[in-house]
């Protein structure tokens, strides 16, 4: 396995989702894994939009909000390294619950639905 690679496999186990998989799960989800990256400020994620997968954060901080009926902004969380988000929607079929925004510079991992679905199904 490429260094890199072993990194990932790695820092994936280290979300409590996935802890328990086998080598093979694992493998499939890191070869099957897109970086992005954010800036600070820029949205990850919009409420109400279609949930395309589930993210893992990877560095930086991101804040997860709504925003109320009077256009006030609530903050609903703050996640860090090895945090995840979207996971829900992923089993349920629902929209983005909230809007996610990179507090600063930020790494984040995705895995598309169809994909963690295969793969957990296969596992």
């Amino acid at each position: 396995m490429k260094p890199e690679i072993n990194g990932l496999a790695q820092f994936v186990r280290k979300i409590s989702f996935f802890s328990n998989l086998d080598d093979k799960s694992i493998s499939a989800i890191v070869t099957n894994l897109q970086v992005r990256e954010f800036f600070s400020g820029e949205v990850v994620i919009w409420e109400g939009e279609t949930a395309k997968g589930l993210y893992l954060v990877k560095k930086g901080w991101l804040k997860v909000t709504k925003t109320s009926s009077t256009g006030r902004e609530m903050i609903l969380n703050i996640l860090g390294q090895y945090d995840s988000f979207n996971l829900i929607s992923i089993f349920t079929g629902s929209n983005n619950p909230a809007n996610v925004l990179a507090l600063e510079n930020s790494e984040v991992l995705f895995l598309e639905k169809e994909i963690i679905l295969k793969i957990l199904n296969d596992s």
